[in-house]
């Protein structure tokens, strides 16, 4: 009788080990499980984040405009200071001068057909001039106190396949005959944003 005690006491025992072991064993699973999900979702933000650091970021890095004979030309540099190129970009913009004072100004015809090349190489530049149109030098000259306004976007497509777009916006003081940098307007511009 003792015998059989002992037997079902360490059957009991066994059982309760057992038991032990399988809860162990479903609580080990579920954090290795959680383990696995936290380490793919680090590779996914690792992935992303080394994506971001070497993809093409492009932009208007300044623009020049020539006031020629009887035409009006705007010219952008469009730089990529990202580490890898962009496989094409386009530009697309239009200018306009507008008034500062009082005068009716003279409107400038514009083109906001996009112009497209092929691709933009890693730290590389590329002058685009996106705007020429005839003007009437007398109708330049009958104001004096006009700016030249210079806007658009530019859209590219990175190597992973992104397409992003960079707005920009420049102005000028009218002055016949004179090229000169442009400056930055002020205001809220996507710069690097995914094109939607």
């Amino acid at each position: 009788m003792k015998a059989q005690r002992d037997m079902a006491f360490w059957a009991l025992v066994v059982a309760i080990g057992t038991i032990a072991q399988v809860c162990v064993g479903v609580v080990g699973t579920i954090f290795l499980i959680h383990t696995l999900d936290l380490t793919r979702m680090g590779l996914r933000q690792t992935r992303e984040a080394n994506r971001d650091t070497l993809r093409a970021y492009v932009y208007a890095k300044e623009a020049t405009v020539d006031w020629g004979d009887n035409c009006v030309r705007v010219v952008i540099t469009v730089a990529n200071d990202g580490q890898t190129p962009a496989r094409w970009f386009s530009l697309t913009g239009t200018a306009e001068l507008l008034p500062v004072g009082s005068g009716d100004p003279p409107v400038i015809p514009t083109t906001e057909k996009a112009l497209a090349w092929s691709a933009l190489g890693a730290g590389s530049e590329r002058t685009a001039p996106y705007v020429v149109q005839a003007v009437e030098e007398l109708e330049l000259s009958r104001t004096q106190d006009n700016y030249l306004s210079a806007t658009g976007f530019i859209r590219y497509e990175t190597i992973f396949g992104e397409q992003m777009i960079s707005e920009f916006a420049f102005m000028q003081l009218y002055r016949a005959k004179d090229r000169k940098t442009m400056q930055k307007r002020t205001g809220i511009l996507r710069v690097f944003a995914e094109d939607t």
